[in-house]
This record gives structure tokens, C-alpha cells and sequence, in this order.
């Protein structure tokens, strides 16, 4: 079993993409397939999906209403943003994967509710945005990132440590956290780069197995 949850989220890191940009100047969340050459880029979202939005401004952490349309606009008077999407629920049979809970499905194989993240962090890091999946910037800096440089990340989740993680750079796997939850990587490239990681737990129910969190930190970063 322990080796079909790692399947399953390392192919959860390529699948459905949930991450933020600007766009007309604004900060906005996007959902699809970033960097996809034979799929439409964008995908829509329902705005019910989204089910917390979490603000560091100055240092204090807010909430954020959620939104009535999409796509989701955000205030750049953030330090850090962190979005949360519920895609419900998945289950495998041997008739292909269904987006229904396995009490749904007749001969369910594996199921999981899906969780995913979105953050932004224009400055600082170090700091936790509630309990959620995420990554934490243990090396800050005031200017921004610049292609080549190292950037040292921390994976947190209720502000412990997951180790054993799979991390992917714009849908690659470049490494796994230490047992502090800690990995070291090199921007690869100007522009937008997207940094994620996924954690399963069990899940507290009959319509699922379990629960997979991928949380994905949008960074944008200069020649």
C-alpha cells in the first residue's frame, strides 16, 4: 500500500496544477497544466472550491473572504498568500479513476480526497500561514530570486516537520526532504517557478482512504 500512495502522489505532482501569478497586474489564482504544450494552460474552477484564503500583511496573518467568482483576484499588499482548493473526492476501480467517493464506486481499488495549495510569497517566508501544508523560506532574502541561486525550504505541516517528501521543480522531482522537512535547490530558470510537494494521511470516513495535500509555492525569479 505504502508503495501505491507514492505513485499516486508523485503522479499527483504533474496532473492538475493549482498556482499563482500576475495577470493585468493583479495577483490571481490559476488552475490547469502550467508549462503544458498539448493542454489548454487554464482550466476553470468553481469559486465554492475554494475554501480558505490566508493573507501575511505587515506581519499579521488574516483571513480573507472567500471569493464569489472566478478567477480568484488577490491583493499584492500581501507579504504571503496562501490559497486552499478542495477537489473532492477520487476513487480507482478497474474501470478507470472516477472523481466520486469509493461509496460510489462499485469495486473501489483506492480512493482519496484531494487537497490543494497555493502560495505566493513576495517577501519573507519564514513564517507559517496557519496549520495547512507548506513551504517555509529558511533563507530569505530582501531582493528577489535570481536564476542559479540556491533556495533552502522547509515543509511544514500544524508547524512539524514532513520528511520523505517528493519535491518537484516546474513538475520535475528534484529531491526529498530530510527528516527536518528541509531541501535545497537551484532555481533552474528565469521567470515562474513552481515548487510542490504532497502528503497523504489517512482519511476519517468511508468515502475515502485517504487524504493527499499538494501544496505548490509560486516564485518568480529574474536573469
Amino acid at each position: 500500500m505504502r508503495y501505491l500512495w507514492l505513485i499516486i502522489i508523485t503522479l499527483s505532482l504533474g496532473a492538475h496544477d493549482l498556482w499563482i501569478d500576475t495577470k493585468d497586474g493583479q495577483l490571481t489564482l490559476f488552475y490547469g497544466h502550467y508549462q503544458s504544450h498539448d493542454e489548454e494552460p487554464t482550466l476553470p474552477y468553481e469559486s465554492s472550491s475554494i475554501t480558505t484564503i490566508l493573507c501575511d500583511e505587515s506581519g499579521i496573518i488574516r483571513s480573507l473572504p472567500r471569493p464569489l467568482a472566478t478567477p480568484l483576484r488577490l491583493p499584492k499588499s500581501c507579504n504571503a498568500l496562501l490559497v486552499v482548493k478542495d477537489s473532492g473526492f477520487w476513487t480507482k476501480s478497474p474501470y478507470g479513476t472516477k472523481h466520486l467517493p469509493k461509496t460510489e464506486v462499485p469495486t473501489p481499488l483506492a480512493s482519496w480526497k484531494s487537497l490543494e495549495i497555493a502560495q505566493w510569497i513576495e517577501r519573507g517566508g519564514t513564517k507559517a500561514l496557519g496549520e495547512f501544508l507548506q513551504f517555509l523560506i529558511t533563507n530569505p532574502k530582501p531582493s528577489p530570486w535570481k536564476k542559479g541561486e540556491r533556495i533552502r525550504l522547509q515543509l511544514i505541516k500544524a508547524n512539524r516537520p514532513i520528511p520523505n517528501a517528493p519535491v518537484a521543480v516546474n513538475s520535475r522531482i528534484r529531491g526529498v526532504t530530510d527528516q527536518e522537512g528541509r531541501i535545497n535547490l537551484t532555481l533552474p530558470e528565469a521567470g515562474l517557478v513552481l515548487i510542490s510537494a504532497s502528503h497523504t494521511t489517512p482519511y476519517q470516513g468511508p468515502e475515502a482512504d485517504s487524504t493527499i495535500t499538494t501544496t505548490t509555492l509560486s516564485l518568480k525569479v529574474i536573469p
